[in-house]
């Protein structure tokens, strides 16, 4: 019985501690909230100037995606630039 008594208290102390703990921790600052934008790149070389653009108003390229469709003898590919920048 006193077992049981003596790990009661540990436990409520525990959770005492804990809370304290939890509580002087400093604020976790807010999520940064994002805006995407897509563009279909054309080639290589005409793409550059629309990218380098976004560049420059802040978006971040994440990610380039080539979208294809396959048929009996041919591959017909269009590619797509995704990009990112924080929300004002």
């Amino acid at each position: 019985m006193h077992k049981v008594v003596l790990a009661v208290m540990i436990a409520a102390v525990a959770l005492i501690v804990a809370s304290k703990v939890i509580a002087q921790s400093p604020a976790r600052p807010s999520a940064k909230t994002w805006e995407y934008q897509e563009i279909k790149l054309e080639t290589a070389r005409s793409s550059l100037p629309a990218m380098n653009q976004l560049g420059s108003e802040g978006w971040e390229l994440v990610n380039v995606v080539a979208a294809c469709t396959a048929y009996e003898t041919t591959r017909n590919c269009e590619w797509w630039a995704y990009f990112k920048r924080p929300r004002s």
